[in-house]
């Protein structure tokens, strides 16, 4: 039988025990979303290289490569945390990868922000995705996002 009075809950419920709970869920959900979109998930033959993101000026001593979906909605949730914790730290490369496991739209953004990337604004344009929510672009749009942040839109 268990005695519940000698556990330490305090050792147990961390927030750190908290993102890991959130890491799992969202884990279990792209799972449930990937077998759902089995056929978009196919096509992935591979996925692109990514950006690096150093938040420090000091050589990164941990290097974290995240999977993204610009229409995930715990990827909205978990990116500032993420990024805030690496800046804290001091010594974290961030390696950003897509991974659209939420169809077409998914991979229109991942491609938009991988094409930024190529033009040294990934950071502009991930942070403009952020700040305008999970939602999606359509060809105007993406020229006037182009031409607020100086890209060329044709490239």
């Amino acid at each position: 039988m268990i005695d519940f009075k000698k556990i330490d809950f305090k050792k147990i419920v961390t927030p750190f025990n908290f993102v890991l709970l959130g890491i799992i869920i969202v884990i279990a959900y792209a799972g449930y979303v990937g077998l759902k979109n089995k056929s978009t998930v196919s096509k992935i033959k591979e996925v692109a290289p990514g950006h690096v993101v150093k938040l420090a000026e000091n050589p990164a001593d941990l290097k974290v490569t995240l999977f993204y979906d610009y229409q995930c909605p715990f990827c909205y949730q978990i990116d500032p945390i993420v990024r805030q914790a690496a800046k804290n730290d001091g010594g974290v490369e961030l390696l950003f990868k897509f991974l659209p496991y939420f169809g077409e739209k998914s991979e229109q953004m991942a491609r938009m922000a991988y094409a930024a990337g190529q033009q040294d604004k990934f950071l502009e344009v991930h942070d403009y995705f952020l700040q305008s929510g999970n939602r999606t672009y359509d060809d105007e749009e993406i020229k006037i996002m182009s031409d607020e942040l100086g890209l060329d839109f044709e490239k």
